[in-house]
């Protein structure tokens, strides 16, 4: 798979970037199409992917939740709104 494959210095370079999106807007959740980079949506959606088929190596897993990112999503979203 070739997300799996990507190198480890681009992949650490994605994650400074999502870390920089939770930074200025308190969460992770990067919206498809985001103007700034779009890329950066595909990235996140590419770590939940490889994570619910068992394929995101664990270090790349600990550094996701290290900066409070959610794989869960629907979960998240869904507990989100019914404290609405």
């Amino acid at each position: 798979d070739d997300e799996a494959r990507e190198s480890e210095p681009q992949w650490r370079r994605n994650l400074d970037l999502l870390s920089g999106f939770k930074a200025l807007h308190g969460h992770a959740d990067v919206p498809l199409g985001y103007p700034e980079n779009p890329w950066l949506a595909t990235w996140v959606v590419m770590q939940r992917k490889l994570n619910r088929d068992h394929a995101l190596a664990p270090h790349r897993h600990a550094a996701l939740e290290a900066i409070g990112f959610l794989f869960p999503l629907v979960h998240t979203l869904w507990d989100a709104r019914l404290q609405e």
